[in-house]
Order: C-alpha cells, then structure tokens, then sequence
C-alpha cells in the first residue's frame, strides 16, 4: 500500500471526527511518511510500519467509530438534512431579521432621496395654494433636488448591492439544505 492508498483509507474512516482535528492528524501521518522517505524507507514499508489505516481510525475515534460502510447514503442524507434544517432555523432567526433590516434601510434612503427631488414641486405648489413667492423657499428646494439627484445614485447602487447579498444569502441556504457544499 503506497502513501496515497493509505491517506486515502485513514481519512474515509475518519469521517466521524471534526475536520480541523482530521486535517491536523493527516498532517502528522504525512510527516511519518516524509520522515520514513528521509531515512530511506519506502511508501509500502512506511505504511506497513505504521499498521492498517482502519485500525489507525478506530484508535483515534475510540468510542465514536462507526464504520463509514454500514452507513446507507439515505440515511446519512436524511440525518444531515434534519441537522442541517434545525441549524438553519437558529441561524435565520438571528441574521434573517439583521439583513431584512438593513435592507429596509438601503430602501428607505431610495425613498429619501425621492422625496428631496420632489422638493420643487412642492414649492410650486406651496406658490399657486398661498399666492406667495419666497426666493428662499425656491433655492432650497433647488438644492433639495441636486442631493436627491446626487445622494439617490449611491442609494440606489446600495439597495442593489444588497438585494444581491440577501439573495446570495437565501441561494446558500437552499444549496445547504439539499447538501450541496458552497464556499
């Protein structure tokens, strides 16, 4: 059995074990591996000294083994789906309304921004309802239009810049319900 073979094996009946403690345990038997090599020693004799690689896992595990061959794929499926919907859930009830939120806020100035550039008509309306003209009023409400036109480019591309992270967000819940990995 070459170094591939044997990593290959340790790491399909290490499945049970959380996957920093996995990777850090392949590392070690890869430096065997390395420092068998530096010696002189070849793959197969590194990894006949080393012993069987389910054995090796089942060492490691302890009472938490389960051989990965008994285990029907629809029932792994079923099981991660359940998990994985009871976390979702406990996730989307803190961020869902965080996101939402912020959302409504991006929506809001959009609506702030509107109101601004309405400011000239308003006036003129204030005119012909009171018959009255005031400069005053006139050159607000001018400006009032230039920041609604200027600040409703950047409100705009906001709401969009975050429509698409909450879409992003519902997308990566779906592919994670149906047990599609995403990162």
């Amino acid at each position: 059995m070459n170094k591939s073979q044997f990593m290959t094996i340790l790491q399909y009946h290490l499945y049970a074990m959380p996957i920093h403690e996995r990777k850090e345990l392949l590392a070690e038997y890869d430096m065997h591996f390395q420092h068998g090599q530096q010696n002189g020693l070849s793959e197969p004799e590194i990894a006949y000294e080393l012993g069987d690689p389910v054995e090796l896992a089942r060492e490691a595990l302890g009472a938490q083994y389960i051989n990965p061959d008994t285990i029907k794929p629809a029932e792994a499926r079923v099981s991660r789906t359940i998990f994985t919907i009871i976390g979702q859930f406990f996730l989307n009830i803190s961020v869902t309304p965080l996101l939402g939120s912020l959302w409504l806020v991006c929506l809001s100035l959009v609506l702030a921004c509107v109101s601004l550039m309405t400011a000239p008509v308003l006036a003129s309306l204030d005119f012909v309802i009171n018959q009255y003209f005031s400069a005053g009023k006139l050159f607000i409400s001018i400006a009032c239009l230039g920041v609604g036109i200027i600040a409703i480019h950047y409100a705009l591309k906001l709401t969009r810049l975050w429509t698409q992270i909450l879409l992003q967000y519902f997308k990566w819940i779906g592919k994670t319900i149906k047990g599609e990995r995403s990162l």
